[in-house]
Order: C-alpha cells, then sequence, then structure tokens
C-alpha cells in the first residue's frame, strides 16, 4: 500500500524498503537492548507461517505454533514496558476478508473478544491512526481496532 516504501509494485528490494529491512535475529538484539524501531513487520519464513514448503518436513501447524511460542512472550513483555502493541494477523481465508486478529500490550483490553469483523486494511489504518499518516483511499471505510483498547487508550 505505502508505494513511497514498497515501491510500485511492491518489492522487497525497492531501495527505500530494502534500506529498513533486518533480519528477524536484529529483533532479539533490539529488545534486550532497548533498540526497537517505532514500527516492525514481522514476517515468518515459509517453514513457519503454515504455508509450508518442500523443505519444511515438520507438522506446519505444530511449527508455526513453536515459532510464536519462542517469540511473542518476550515481544508482549517489552511492549507492555514500553507503550507498545503488538498485533497479530492470518490470512483471510478464501471466501472472507474477514482474519483472525490478536491484539496484546500496552493499553490493549484484557481477555476482550470483539464483534468486528477486522481483515488486513482494518490493521493499515490502526497504524495510520497510531502515527498520524494519511488516510490511504483502500483503507478509508475499514473498521480499526479501537475497540480492543481500553478507554482513553486507543490510538
Amino acid at each position: 500500500f505505502f508505494a513511497d516504501v514498497a515501491g510500485a509494485p511492491p518489492a522487497w528490494n525497492t531501495p527505500g524498503c530494502a534500506q529498513h529491512f533486518r533480519d528477524f535475529s536484529q529483533l532479539k538484539e533490539g529488545l534486550a537492548s532497548g533498540n526497537v524501531p517505532n514500527y516492525a513487520f514481522i514476517v515468518p519464513d515459509v517453514c513457519n507461517d503454515m504455508h509450508g514448503h518442500e523443505t519444511c518436513k515438520d507438522n506446519l501447524v505444530k511449527k508455526a505454533d513453536d515459532f510464536l511460542k519462542s517469540m511473542l512472550p518476550g515481544l508482549i513483555d517489552w511492549s507492555k514496558k514500553n507503550r507498545g502493541i503488538v498485533m497479530l494477523a492470518w490470512d483471510e481465508d478464501s471466501t472472507s476478508e474477514v482474519m483472525p486478529f490478536i491484539l496484546a500490550g500496552a493499553g490493549v483490553k484484557q481477555n476482550y473478544a470483539s464483534e468486528e469483523p477486522y481483515s488486513h486494511r482494518s490493521m493499515i489504518r490502526t497504524v495510520e491512526r497510531i502515527f498520524n499518516l494519511p488516510g490511504l483511499d483502500t483503507v478509508k471505510d475499514a473498521s480499526d481496532f479501537s475497540d480492543m483498547f481500553e478507554n482513553g487508550k486507543s490510538p
């Protein structure tokens, strides 16, 4: 969506995108040192994203679950201490744009289940609000995640 960063068409090697791309191992180091960017978008590799690859012989769901178990606790703990949030999103299913979604961190309602149908556009709209970015036309009608925050803590 952000052509000024990812290019048109989007590509990881577009200069604006590539200069911000980091190996996942750097995130763990950053969390330990407190040197974490304001926005980090984490995409698991093909063996940890439940889609699989011919080189991934393990149970794909267990592999992804193990990846999340190893990564999320430290990330959520850091987020709560540093006024950050973690957005965990899956793909939409093939018949709908609605997606499973978990939000955790500072100001997020505990044990709350929203009735709002969210999509990837909802996540982008929420990021726009958090960073006070101009709204993209492609997401202007999407629901944001404001109902998932405690009163007065919404972005």
